[in-house]
């Protein structure tokens, strides 16, 4: 008797395995929704044209079967219909993936995001298959089919996606980063205006990642288009890039030349007016004792346009000091817009006197 169960249930496992070997095999493209039903396992082809298809699996029902003993020497099959609510019943595996980039469950559906294959040999596919044995309280069915909607979410097909399509920034902002979303294949960066805003990288190198992205430098005052290429299409942001409404300097102690006995500092102004770098009551002070070291003199105004920078030469008064550069601060006065403001500036930061206390203003 044993011997004859054992052999109808390997009969079954042989049956169902051979059931997932020849699975159906369906076709889908952006935006379809279909119902299958009626197999054990499902081969579907997905669109090679973008490089995250996002997918919806619904309403899985699992047709299953278990045997019960009706009498010392006979056994029937009893069928039910079990939902698949949590998706324990059921197998979603990529062949041409590794693995699905996100799995969630959630409200009654299934939702994966599967990097898809862009080129090579062979289609994109997943395999959607039911589990052999279902455990429900400590009884085992036999799966004989299962059944589920299942639907492509995505429907923009091979169309590039930025995340914007405009950016307002200032010229004295942080590096600006670009992503790209949706692309089939490399993605090639340009600007129509290298004088207002540079860019890197050029290309961005894998088109199996989720998204994509490029750096954006501002350069100077003006309006530009980043350009993003893929697969023949391309998109497009505007960038513009602006002056501050407000005084707002950028500088950097550059050098100490010993044998002129001058400290250069680059001098860069990110307002929207002139700045006049006045030539009279300056000091190079040491910044670890905080104390005075030298008087130091322009040998006339400065006035810098705005957006524009200019290496500024400040004329030590006296002997040569022998201390590093790095260790001086120079204090200087800057007229903006009629008004006098106190600057400060080491190799590191630069600093404005306001409301008797130093607030830094720009950061290497």
């Amino acid at each position: 008797m044993k011997k004859k169960i054992l052999k109808i249930i390997i009969f079954i496992l042989v049956i169902q395995s051979k059931m997932q070997v020849y699975a159906q095999n369906y076709n889908m493209n952006y935006g379809d929704k279909i119902h299958l039903e009626g197999e054990t396992s499902y081969s579907i082809d997905l669109p090679k044209s973008e490089a995250n298809i996002t997918i919806k699996i619904s309403n899985v029902i699992s047709n299953v079967s278990y045997l019960t003993r009706k009498s010392d020497d006979l056994y029937s099959f009893t069928s039910e219909y079990i939902s698949g609510s949590t998706y324990n019943n059921i197998d979603v595996t990529t062949v041409f993936n590794s693995s699905l980039s996100s799995y969630s469950i959630g409200s009654g559906q299934m939702v994966l995001d599967i990097p898809t294959v862009t080129s090579g040999f062979g289609s994109n596919f997943i395999m959607i298959s039911g589990k052999t044995g279902i455990n429900i309280e400590g009884t085992y069915y036999t799966l004989k089919d299962f059944s589920f909607d299942i639907e492509i979410v995505n429907s923009r097909g091979n169309d590039i996606i930025l995340e914007k399509d405009k950016i307002v920034t200032y010229l004295d902002s942080d590096i600006i980063t670009l992503n790209a979303t949706n692309y089939s294949s490399q993605i090639t960066w340009s600007c129509t205006n290298k004088k207002v805003a540079e860019i890197s990288p050029k290309d961005t190198m894998d088109s199996t990642e989720i998204s994509s992205y490029v750096y954006i430098y501002p350069k100077k005052k003006g309006t530009c288009y980043i350009l993003a290429t893929s697969n023949g299409k391309t998109v497009r942001c505007k960038l513009i890039v602006k002056l501050r409404e407000k005084f707002k300097p950028g500088a950097l102690l550059d050098s100490y030349s010993t044998r002129n006995n001058e400290f250069d500092i680059v001098i860069t102004n990110y307002s929207n007016n002139s700045m006049t770098i006045l030539k009279n009551d300056i000091v190079a002070a040491n910044s670890d004792y905080r104390s005075f070291d030298r008087y130091l003199k322009l040998k006339k105004n400065v006035t810098i346009k705005p957006g524009k920078s200019k290496v500024v030469t400040f004329k030590v008064e006296g002997k040569v000091t022998w201390w590093d550069v790095d260790t001086f601060t120079i204090n200087y006065w800057v007229k903006y817009k009629g008004k006098k403001y106190r600057v400060a500036t080491d190799t590191d930061a630069s600093y404005i006197y306001k409301g008797k206390r130093w607030k830094k203003l720009y950061q290497e």
